[in-house]
């Protein structure tokens, strides 16, 4: 049977913690800023806008960790006040909105080619991985490995297998160049280019976090090229109408590693 409910349950995620996050924002600002304004604190205390600014930003990031969303919501509560304030006061400059869209664009915007937008694995998936990967002396390829927040854990654990990744999107490839360079990890390589130019029997483990629009065709190249008895892995996203051979529950907001043997 078809499994549409990853893309659903996914996109809701999604929405509801950017919706979470919004609200936090505004229910902290309302507790935070009428209170002083009524008692007209800044007149009594020069600093107490710095102080209630410090304030929002740390209430909002324990209202997103107690909600237990992602960390990098956690993240964007805590600096979202202040961003939001030097965006009022610094970029009085158009040019810097330029900047700032370029630098947003050698992230995503290999969205636009890829139809798969930018989200990390989450931290504890290496600890979920490593159980399952064949030994220690094999190669392993991420799909869309971003900044290497995946393949870098994994290289220091097993030190004799060979982990490569390959990224559409300039920032994090070039990023993740100067990360693997700084750590001297030997073991990691990156490459910049569509993971149709790549060849699947080439690696002994496949893993994939990618979107549910571009699984069939990942998954019909892994069938045409992956060698027998090799693991083909996706984070999150079932292959439709394909039952894994075995899931991983993974505790993130009830997503599960779905495990293919060759």
């Amino acid at each position: 049977m078809s499994d549409k409910r990853p893309f659903k349950f996914t996109a809701w995620i999604r929405f509801r913690s950017a919706l979470s996050v919004l609200v936090i924002q505004a229910l902290v600002a309302f507790a935070t800023f009428l209170p002083a304004l009524q008692f007209d604190l800044r007149s009594k205390f020069f600093l107490a806008p710095i102080f209630l600014l410090i304030v929002q930003a740390v209430l909002s990031a324990i209202a997103a960790h107690l909600l237990k969303l992602e960390r990098w919501w956690v993240f964007i509560s805590f600096f979202a006040p202040f961003l939001f304030l030097g965006s009022l006061f610094v970029l009085t400059n158009h040019w810097y909105y330029l900047l700032i869209f370029i630098q947003f664009f050698t992230i995503f915007g290999a969205t636009f080619r890829s139809r798969v937008p930018y989200f990390p694995s989450p931290d504890t998936i290496p600890g979920l991985l490593i159980p399952v990967l064949p030994g220690t002396s094999f190669k392993f390829l991420d799909v869309g490995s971003g900044f290497g927040k995946l393949l870098f854990p994994l290289a220091s654990k097993i030190p004799s297998a060979q982990f490569h990744g390959i990224e559409l999107a300039l920032a994090p490839y070039f990023i993740s160049q100067i990360f693997a360079k700084i750590g001297k990890f030997r073991n990691v390589e990156f490459v910049l280019g569509d993971f149709e130019e790549l060849d699947f029997s080439e690696f002994d483990v496949v893993y994939i976090y990618l979107s549910p629009v571009v699984m069939q065709s990942v998954w019909a190249k892994a069938l045409a090229e992956m060698r027998h008895g090799t693991l083909f892995i996706s984070y999150e996203f079932n292959v439709d109408g394909r039952k894994a051979d075995f899931e991983i529950q993974c505790g993130e907001e009830g997503a599960s590693l779905y495990v293919w043997k060759m």
